[in-house]
């Protein structure tokens, strides 16, 4: 087998994305992104889970989410894997005691 073209590799990705506040230009990689997960209850009280994927620009200082449909599977699968410990268990205790 060959290989003709190398996919996404989380070593080398990068994205450029623009600050909502500030609107500074930004180029990120998988290092800059944190991902939290939160509880969210319907209305009859069932319990459903949202991930969001977190970037802090380096002008402003301001944080805001990217959208999980931008970025390629391999690196949301990276993400999940390289975890930050202590987010990891902030957000189990609350999606578990919620």
């Amino acid at each position: 087998m060959k290989i003709k073209k190398i996919g996404v590799n989380p070593k080398t990705w990068n994205k450029d994305v623009i600050c909502p506040y500030c609107h500074t230009e930004l180029e990120i990689t998988v290092k800059d992104i944190s991902i939290r997960t939160k509880p969210k209850r319907n209305f009859w009280g069932n319990k459903t889970f949202l991930t969001y994927y977190n970037i802090k620009c380096q002008n402003c200082k301001s944080k805001f989410n990217l959208d999980e449909e931008k970025l390629p599977g391999t690196i949301i699968d990276y993400l999940y894997d390289h975890r930050d410990p202590g987010n990891f268990l902030e957000d189990f205790f609350e999606c578990y005691f919620s």
